[in-house]
């Protein structure tokens, strides 16, 4: 069950609470908090945790003293008491206390004034976890320590730069177009924070204007102009891409995060991790270590106020193409594993113009981001991680159940760009990624229906054996699966990401999606994600399921998918 820290009601109580408003060191400015935070003042970095830790303690010591009004033993430095007693091992009281026989009223009274001395001295600890820290939730207990060694003109620079400089609520790292990498972070106001690239402070350049009260935060980006040896922004360690041409061994895929409040479905219940298990996929990922996370689109699913009737599965949640929605949806559940890997964004169908392309177009866009503008046909660009490439295609408002002739026309040549860009890549074949599957069967009822023939299309009109395509990577279906052909590149599914999932498993071996016929074909109905890691011929595809799910683990090799 998602705790009552998540509402929105319980951050904004922690965020005015008189405490958390304190300012903080000089040029420290604090934001709303993490939930992983207030759980937990381990992700206080270890200078703060020790000033807090020191002054607790000499709190704690100044109110035993006072209290003290008797001859207590005292603890030797090796930890034997003075008059033979020693301490229990766990902290606990001397033995004996309470109706024990043998122990002193004199020793049951130290136990009480051990515990309100340390209660005391916990409190200053506790107000500040209950404000918690900036910034992703991972940042603090994943990233390494930042070394010590930094020149003084660079400090001296970083402390100059942070001086007056916003926080970052999130911050994060995407590799974009023409080998390009770009830190992004949402501001807690209108300016933008301070990033802190080997050493070198600077105040991250505005990507995205506030936009009043739909969008009152700043989006801001720094392309980075040569690699990158650590990077920090306000704070938050971010992760380091691989080096251009080192081997990229391990990356994790997922999409369809946000919770379903769309009608004529049923809403989905986002109050509860049963129902909406979006944290718990994101905290899985988190633990694989992946050097690359690919989000294969829609982010944007709290689309309708939370009726009356599901008040218990929705009530409080925003709704609308907002900033404060996409936060629910996406930015505050994944925040966990938004700083453990760089990451491709793609766009879904949720993100088009008439959805929240606004919205994808401020935050992750490869391009640049122009008020007001917004197309649905984004080219195509590459992205090259280590030794791999990945070209990233737009085909979020293709039609599903029909060939759109007017779409075709515009998909056709973007295609064949595509294409193009994948047979250039660094390896002889290359991932294509898109929302929508271009191959794909799902459930109808007793039956199955073929979808996107709109792509399908696309795909003849090209050549559907897409030469130069490794695999083919999307989501849209809110499961996991693969369909596997003789002569086309596989078709993998990855969109368990919290969505309302599937209603049935279905195997669709022996079934044909545009004149082929699926050697192996599989949809699961499972929140979950994939994992897929470089072998020393092809690539193994572990389809991850959240909550204690089997792996359905398979192999890729020359582009035809194996599952076990």
């Amino acid at each position: 069950m998602t705790s009552l820290r998540r509402s929105s009601t319980w951050r904004a109580a922690r965020r005015s609470a008189p405490w958390c408003s304190t300012p903080g060191p000089e040029g420290a400015v604090r934001s709303e908090p993490s939930d992983e935070a207030f759980d937990s003042a381990a992700t206080y970095p270890a200078q703060f945790r020790g000033i807090v830790g020191a002054a607790a303690t000499a709190l704690g010591r100044r109110t035993l003293t006072r209290m003290d009004t008797m001859d207590l033993a005292r603890t030797s430095a090796d930890g034997e008491d003075t008059d033979g007693v020693r301490p229990d091992p766990q902290g606990s009281p001397p033995s004996g206390s309470g109706t024990i026989p043998g122990v002193s009223t004199d020793r049951r009274r130290w136990s009480w004034r051990k515990a309100a001395g340390t209660a005391v001295a916990a409190l200053p600890l506790l107000a500040l976890t209950a404000c918690g820290v900036d910034g992703n939730a991972a940042s603090a207990s994943t990233a390494p320590a930042a070394a010590s060694s930094a020149p003084p003109a660079a400090t001296a620079a970083a402390a100059a730069a942070s001086k007056g400089a916003q926080a970052a609520q999130y911050a994060w790292v995407q590799l974009i177009d023409g080998g390009r990498v770009s830190v992004r972070a949402v501001s807690s106001g209108a300016s933008c924070p301070t990033i802190t690239v080997n050493g070198s402070a600077s105040a991250m350049p505005v990507r995205a204007a506030a936009g009043g009260a739909d969008f009152p935060v700043a989006v801001c980006e720094q392309v980075l102009t040569a690699p990158a040896t650590s990077i920090d922004v306000a704070g938050i360690k971010l992760p380091i891409p691989l080096a251009k041409g080192a081997p990229l061994d391990r990356l994790a895929i997922l999409g369809d995060s946000g919770c379903r409040l769309e009608p004529p479905k049923p809403m989905q219940d986002c109050n509860n991790s049963n129902g909406w298990p979006a944290h718990e996929v994101s905290a899985e990922v988190a633990t694989r270590n992946p050097a690359l996370i690919i989000h294969t689109g829609d982010y944007y699913y709290r689309m309708v106020q939370c009726p009356a009737a599901d008040q218990a599965k929705c009530g409080g949640s925003p709704h609308g193409p907002t900033w404060d929605t996409l936060e629910a949806d996406f930015f505050e559940p994944y925040k966990s594993s938004l700083g453990v890997a760089p990451w491709i964004f793609l766009r879904g169908n949720h993100e088009t113009c008439q959805m929240a392309g606004d919205a994808f177009l401020r935050l992750f866009a490869a391009g640049p981001y122009t008020p007001g503008a917004c197309s649905n046909f984004l080219p195509p660009y590459a992205v090259d991680a280590g030794d791999q490439r990945f070209v990233v295609f737009d085909d979020s408002d293709a039609a599903d159940d029909k060939v759109d002739a007017a779409q075709v026309s515009s998909y056709t040549p973007l295609m064949q760009s595509a294409l193009a860009l994948a047979a250039a890549g660094p390896q002889p074949t290359s991932f294509l990624l898109l929302h929508r599957p271009i191959w794909l069967e799902e459930p109808a009822g007793k039956s199955t229906e073929t979808i996107n023939l709109t792509m399908q299309e696309v795909a003849n009109k090209v050549g559907d054996t897409l030469p130069g395509v490794e695999m083919v990577v999307s989501g849209h279906i809110h499961g996991l699966g693969y369909f596997s052909f003789a002569h086309r590149p596989t078709q993998v599914i990855s969109g368990g990401g919290g969505a309302e999932k599937l209603s049935k498993d279905a195997d669709f071996a022996g079934t044909s999606i545009a004149g082929a016929q699926v050697a192996q074909g599989l949809l699961k109905s499972d929140y979950g994600y994939t994992m897929v890691k470089k072998q020393q011929q092809g690539w193994s595809v572990d389809f991850e399921t959240v909550g204690g799910g089997a792996t359905l683990k398979c192999t890729e090799v020359n582009r035809f998918l194996k599952c076990l």
